[in-house]
């Protein structure tokens, strides 16, 4: 037993030195392993980054292609429905007897802090655009065409102060004036309606198509609350409005295709 310790004193250094290499050996077969598996752990996060990225842009510009082709599908059905509103309500049809035709086009800027707000439109007069024809989306009206270039329109909001609809109750057919305060976006006021109308709160407003710029009965918003009058004989209706207008993107324009008759006839009025 002595003898093997004096061996292992003897060589005590040899024995550290092969210790002290084994450990680093197995340190670096470890770090080595380590290193591999965080180096695999990192690609594949930038390979599954890279790989979700693309995929998100894929899917927006297919999303893109998707929503207008819904958009242009969408555009010929409401026309194919004008033209069978017309057809059903006269005895004699010819499709030149249409009265509206919606023509799609796109938001590409829009104010809703001012008392006095407006929007574009990425289509102008090379697309058929013209002033003081009405704008709408898929959940309600948007405003009114005021000017236009060759290729850009702007819009008069409904959150305009200057604004002023023709709208009626949907279940009772009374009309009012739907118009702004420059208070809260999303509520417009519905002031001259009669106060023997039975109303509620909940109740649909739509386009009353008094005028030749909106057709009747597209949608605008719900009675949210009823204000009765202490002398006047007429309500002041907060109307909540389908569209929530701080946030537009595609919407149609419309044409009355009587729209130049309707003009002319109502400047003879005024001329007499």
């Amino acid at each position: 037993m002595q003898q093997i310790i004096n061996s292992i004193l003897r060589n005590k250094n040899v024995l550290i030195f092969l210790l002290l290499f084994s450990f680093g050996v197995l340190l670096t077969i470890a770090s080595d392993s380590f290193r591999k598996s965080t180096v695999s752990l990192i690609n594949q996060q930038i390979t599954g980054a890279v790989f979700e990225t693309s995929n998100q842009i894929k899917a927006y510009f297919s999303l893109q292609k998707t929503n207008s082709l819904l958009l242009n599908e969408n555009i010929h059905l409401k026309n194919q429905l004008a033209l069978l509103q017309e057809k059903h309500s006269e005895t004699t049809y010819n499709p030149k007897d249409t009265l509206y035709f919606y023509r799609p086009s796109r938001v590409i800027s829009n104010s809703f802090s001012l008392r006095n707000n407006y929007l574009m439109l990425n289509s102008g007069k090379n697309q058929g655009i013209l002033p003081e024809m009405g704008v709408t989306s898929a959940k309600g009206i948007v405003g009114i065409v005021s000017y236009t270039s060759n290729g850009y329109a702007t819009v008069i909001s409904l959150l305009n102060s200057k604004t002023r609809v023709n709208a009626r109750l949907l279940n009772t057919h009374h009309f009012g004036s739907l118009e702004w305060d420059g208070l809260d976006p999303s509520i417009a006021k519905l002031v001259d309606v009669p106060i023997i109308a039975p109303i509620k709160e909940g109740d649909t407003i739509v386009t009353g198509g008094n005028s030749y710029i909106f057709p009747a009965g597209l949608p605008i918003g719900y009675v949210h609350k009823i204000h009765v009058p202490d002398i006047q004989n007429y309500y002041e209706i907060d109307v909540k409005l389908f569209n929530d207008m701080t946030n537009l993107n595609d919407v149609y324009v419309i044409e009355n295709l009587d729209r130049d008759e309707v003009i002319t006839l109502q400047k003879k009025n005024l001329d007499e």
